[in-house]
Formats: C-alpha cells, sequence, structure tokens
C-alpha cells in the first residue's frame, strides 16, 4: 500500500497540470466532462457523492485561498495608494486644492447654465427649440 500511495505522491503533476492550463475554455470544459463520464460508471452511487464532495471542497478550498490573497493584494495596493497623498501634502494644502476644484466644477455648472440659456433665447427666436 506505501508503494502505490509513493507511486501516486511521486507523479509528474507540473507536466500535466501546465497541459491542462494551456487548453482554452472549451477544451478545458471538454476534458473535465469527459473526465465525469468516464469515472462515474465505474462507481458506486456512494462513491460518485464521496468523490464528487471531495472534488468540490478541493474547488472551494482553492479559491479561498486565491479570494484571500486577492484581498490581501488588493489591501495592500490601496493602502499604498493612498498613504502618499496623504503623507505629501498637509490638511490645509488638502483644503486648497479642494476649494479649487469645487470654483472649477462650478464654472463648468454656470457655462453649461449660459449655454443651455442661450440655446433657449435661440430657440425663441426663430421658433424652434432644443
Amino acid at each position: 500500500m506505501d508503494d502505490e500511495f509513493s507511486k501516486f505522491v511521486n507523479q509528474d503533476y507540473k507536466s500535466f497540470s501546465e497541459w491542462l492550463f494551456s487548453l482554452n475554455a472549451y477544451e478545458f470544459t471538454l476534458i473535465a466532462t469527459i473526465a465525469g463520464f468516464l469515472i462515474s460508471p465505474k462507481l458506486t452511487i456512494n462513491e460518485q457523492n464521496s468523490l464528487g464532495n471531495f472534488f468540490e471542497l478541493l474547488g472551494q478550498v482553492i479559491l479561498t485561498i486565491n479570494a484571500q490573497g486577492s484581498t490581501l493584494n488588493q489591501s495592500n495596493s490601496a493602502k499604498s495608494n493612498i498613504k502618499p497623498i496623504i503623507e505629501s501634502s498637509t490638511i490645509e494644502e488638502e483644503i486648497v486644492n479642494i476649494k479649487k476644484e469645487i470654483i472649477f466644477y462650478s464654472d463648468i455648472k454656470k457655462k453649461k447654465q449660459a449655454y443651455s440659456v442661450s440655446n433657449i433665447k435661440v430657440g425663441y427666436r426663430y421658433g424652434c427649440f432644443f
């Protein structure tokens, strides 16, 4: 039994996984479908249930590890993006920058309103409205 387990553990899974990950999405799905149809008839219903749950758990563990890694990477990158902004300016500088943005956007709004009013005046003069 130990010899069989040793053979199983010492397989070249790297080359198999490289081949598997080189497939496009349709080929990848097809291989899984074919493997499921080939394996299932040789198993009892309880064995199918047990093996299916095993693969579900395996997938969930891989997805959980991936999700946590992504969360940590995103959290670290978000913190690193915010930190230089806060350290590079004082609160007074930030207030001045915010005031400049408010003035800029209020000027844009006034220009849009003036444009709209001029279109209405033109529309009244020529009998058409935009």
